[in-house]
């Protein structure tokens, strides 16, 4: 499994963003979106690869939301996501893809986390019970924000106006796993962070038995 590519962007209601190049065949794509107001959410994400998109996670607080969406894409090409949200808004937007899940995406564990102003920002905490995978975690702040690094083992994908930040951890080992960034001052901000696998593949194939009957003759 590896990463393959992102796009960021900050998306009105019924507006879209694509993929600057053509996705895969057997990818994960996700798609982190941050709104401002506790009210606002998304309701759904469609693309032009006709891919089903599901929400992982969704967290808010009096001032903001985060939520996590994902999808497999069996078939690659262009590849543009059109936004949907409960209220004429702007969201900011992080979409991503990786490699490695022919066979589906399945969600390991997921958690969120709220932090008061503090450095570093925690995205929340998590036992992964899969050893191998994609750990996937996201913050929103109150303000525009630098993120000046992640945990340990953490890469990070371009934020949005510095409000909005991402970042992931190919995974080969189960373990406990609590992302988190910091910055160069304390900052509210609320996260989000959730583990991915393959879905395991289909079972074996059933083998015919030929029986054959003989019938015994008497000479």
């Amino acid at each position: 499994m590896a990463f393959v590519q992102s796009n960021v962007g900050s998306i009105a209601d019924a507006g879209t963003l694509a993929y600057s190049s053509n996705v895969g065949s057997g990818v994960a794509l996700f798609a982190v979106l941050s709104f401002t107001g506790v009210t606002a959410e998304g309701l759904g994400i469609t693309d032009t690869l006709g891919n089903t998109w599901t929400l992982v996670r969704r967290f808010a607080t009096a001032s903001k939301g985060i939520e996590i969406w994902k999808a497999h894409c069996p078939t690659g090409g262009a590849n543009t996501l059109t936004f949907d949200y409960d209220e004429a808004i702007t969201a900011q937007i992080i979409i991503s893809e990786f490699d490695g899940f022919t066979n589906g995406v399945s969600t390991d564990q997921q958690a969120d986390g709220a932090n008061d102003t503090t450095s570093p920002q925690l995205a929340g905490s998590i036992t992964t019970t899969q050893a191998i995978g994609v750990a996937l975690a996201m913050l929103r702040f109150t303000s525009n924000f630098s993120v000046t690094s992640w945990s340990a083992g953490f890469t990070a994908i371009s934020g949005v106006t510095n409000r909005t930040q991402a970042a992931y951890l190919v995974t080969g080992t189960t373990d406990t796993l609590a992302p988190a960034a910091t910055c160069a001052a304390n900052e509210d901000t609320i996260g989000i962070v959730a583990n991915f696998y393959e879905t395991p593949g289909g079972g074996g194939s059933v083998v015919p038995i030929l029986m054959r009957q003989f019938r015994v003759g008497r000479a």
